[in-house]
């Protein structure tokens, strides 16, 4: 069992270095960048763009950016907000208590409503009601939540 736990953890490193790496890449590949708020700024210059390339540390390479960001965000310095302008992490923990409220109540309500049509599907069993619900479930657990966000 330890020598499972050990390599189930080990995946999970490999897993989680590998997913980072990609959507560090990915990330880069969206127009625009980090730069893109400050290239349409009236007046900057390419000089100005440049030395801020070189601040953000936007001029080294792809690769040596991610080691230079994962080593970071293994310390906990998740860098700075280019909108803000402070920390992203202090941002983090500011909206932390609206985001666990949001969460743990859209889970309740979805615990309370799942139960209810478990139950009514139980007591109704092979009915009308029951496939009705049934596809209900399906469809409601296919639909993405952020889709079914913006429909309410």
């Amino acid at each position: 069992m330890g020598r499972y736990l050990v390599r189930r953890f080990g995946q999970s490193i490999i897993t989680m270095v590998l997913v980072t790496m990609v959507l560090f890449w990915l990330l880069h590949l969206i127009p625009g960048g980090p730069l893109a708020v400050y290239e349409h700024t009236p007046g900057i210059t390419s000089a100005e763009l440049a030395r801020l390339r070189h601040n953000f540390g936007l001029s080294a390479p792809l690769w040596q950016q991610w080691a230079t960001w994962f080593a970071n965000a293994l310390r906990g310095n998740f860098g700075t907000s280019y909108t803000y302008g402070q920390p992203a992490i202090t941002l983090v923990w500011q909206r932390i208590g609206a985001t666990a409220e949001l969460m743990l109540s859209a889970f309740g309500l979805a615990v309370v409503v799942a139960i209810g049509i478990g139950v009514m599907s139980a007591v109704r069993q092979y009915s009308l009601w029951d496939y009705g619900l049934t596809i209900l479930s399906y469809v409601g657990m296919a639909i993405p939540g952020f889709w079914l966000g913006l429909l309410s």
